[in-house]
């Protein structure tokens, strides 16, 4: 994971206004704050299937995906 914090795919979100949340990080870290203009308020259901961790040893435990398709190589190859 090295690199890249998250696993790639599902909605990451964070409570509106959590001083340890995206935005926040956004700001103090003056990352990537155009992004903060397009945002969207959702409420889960309680059935929600939510997978919450607190620890980055746990990200090892998600199932692995394989590599995007290198469309370079495909090309070459004459398909």
């Amino acid at each position: 994971m090295k690199g890249f914090p998250k696993p790639a795919g599902g909605l990451w979100g964070t409570r509106e206004n959590d001083p340890l949340g995206w935005k926040a990080f956004c700001e103090s870290d003056h990352f990537n704050k155009g992004s903060l203009r397009h945002s969207f308020r959702f409420r889960l259901v309680s059935e929600a299937k939510i997978l919450t961790l607190n620890k980055e040893e746990q990200l090892k435990d998600l199932p692995k995906l394989k590599p995007w398709i290198t469309y370079n190589k495909f090309d070459k190859s004459g398909f």
